[in-house]
């Protein structure tokens, strides 16, 4: 019988260790922090069969005795816990890895910077609507280790797959993946961008069919062969382009973008990555475009939730770092107009924020800066731009709502994690929400 270490009582670990048992595998499970939420999963744990540890990892556990161990992403592999974890010699992988031991269904994986979930959430939609049963798993909705466990007769699985994820995989193989991107972001995890861009590139390595932004070429050493390319800049002789602004061109034929439910340059990147991952997998480009009319964009991504008095308001505060930030101003901006007034600021993941500053001086009018980081952002920004600086959330809001006039777009596209003043990007999008409503109430 094989035996396991889960380390971490998230919601991975848990579902690995879900599985783990459902396998007859024997478990120990080790989680250093005693919450409310983590005592009651090891007793759930405990009461089916399993070993749970909470608190320091136990100085009599033989772990010489076990076959490998299964790492929460959430576990950094440099700090304390996770370096204890890797010098016991055994091997350590990922809960993706080992939920796709026992998977029977075709996997189609998607990482990336920016945009994972849209995607991910687009081909789930385009699937589903063209006849095929498709669920998304992983970084979004359930983890890959209960969508197995529950083993419903699934034609794909669609895995939105992080960076964390992705450092512990050996063998797991996706029927066809997609880089969408690769920019400043978790910094904080990585010692240096290199690195990070390196893990990102293993979910392609680990692909039948692989598909690429035109963006990422630059960090292959060697062009693995059989990608497919997009661009949604148009500048380039890649399978898959925007023309223009208008027309989402494909081998087999073009097709209308201005008028599509998906809207601004990176969801043109979003929808053209979809169009290369299904097609590569048999579907043909003119079906896939069909089922993609129908889709709606989940909250928090460049949300267009109000227009009042002749103010345009867009919540944008899944933009959790500074290219999503630059992505979601050139996507709503005009050059001509230049009328955007911005809120921006949170927790710096020690990112490159610089890349913003050319699209500030084209697109912003008016800057809101708020925030544990608003030092960083505003020695980044203000040669650029005149910032205003708040130390949280809703006063910048408020500042911004009390200039804000007819014309103007008010976007928070925050460039930064939500984790300095709120649970996540999802409770600050709300807040935003919230205070604009009350405004309106004026």
């Amino acid at each position: 019988m094989k035996k396991i270490i889960i380390a971490g009582l998230g919601v991975s670990g848990y579902e690995a260790a879900r599985l783990a048992l459902l396998k007859k595998i024997e478990i120990v499970v080790l989680e250093l922090y005693e919450t409310a939420s983590s005592v009651s999963r090891a007793k759930e744990l405990e009461a089916l069969g399993a070993s749970v540890s909470l608190g320091p990892i136990p100085e009599g556990l033989r772990t010489s005795s076990y076959d490998y161990v299964v790492i929460s992403p959430g576990i950094h592999p440099q700090q304390e816990f996770g370096a204890q974890l890797y010098s016991w010699g055994l091997p350590v992988i990922s809960e993706l890895e080992f939920a796709s031991k026992f998977c029977n269904v075709p996997l189609i994986g998607i990482t990336g910077t920016n945009g994972k979930t849209t995607t991910v959430e687009l081909i789930t939609h385009c699937l589903n609507t063209l006849g095929k049963k498709a669920i998304a798993a992983g970084n979004i909705g359930y983890a890959l280790s209960r969508v197995v466990r529950e083993a419903e007769s699934w034609d794909y699985i669609v895995v939105e797959v992080s960076s964390f994820q992705l450092e512990a995989i050996e063998a797991i193989q996706f029927i066809s993946g997609a880089l969408l991107n690769v920019s400043s972001d978790h910094i904080d995890r990585y010692t240096s961008f290199a690195e990070y861009a390196a893990v990102k590139l293993k979910l392609i390595n680990h692909s039948k069919y692989k598909t690429v932004s035109v963006s990422t070429e630059k960090y292959f050493s060697i062009e693995p062969a059989g990608l497919k390319k997009v661009d949604y800049s148009g500048q380039s002789s890649a399978a898959f382009t925007l023309k223009e602004r208008e027309l989402l061109s494909t081998p087999e034929s073009s097709f209308l973008y201005k008028g599509h439910p998906l809207k601004g340059l990176h969801n043109a990147e979003n929808l053209l990555s979809c169009l290369s991952v299904l097609s590569a997998i048999g579907f043909g480009c003119k079906e896939i475009y069909e089922s993609s009319l129908s889709f709606k964009t989940a909250s928090h991504r460049l949300q267009f939730f109000l227009k009042e008095r002749g103010i345009i308001f867009i919540n944008d505060s899944k933009a959790t770092n500074p290219d999503a930030l630059r992505m979601a101003l050139e996507s709503c901006g005009s050059k001509e107009a230049k009328n955007i007034i911005l809120i921006a600021g949170g927790r710096d993941k020690k990112m490159d924020f610089k890349v913003v500053n050319s699209a500030l001086c084209s697109y912003v009018k008016k800057l809101y800066i708020y925030g544990e980081c608003r030092q960083t952002l505003k020695e980044a920004w203000q040669t650029e731009i005149a910032c205003e600086i708040y130390e949280d959330f809703t006063s910048s809001v408020k500042a911004a709502l009390s200039i804000v006039e007819e014309g103007d777009i008010l976007l928070l596209s925050p460039g930064c994690s939500s984790l300095d003043s709120f649970k996540n990007y999802g409770e600050r999008g709300n807040k935003f929400m919230e205070l604009v409503q009350e405004w309106t109430k004026r």
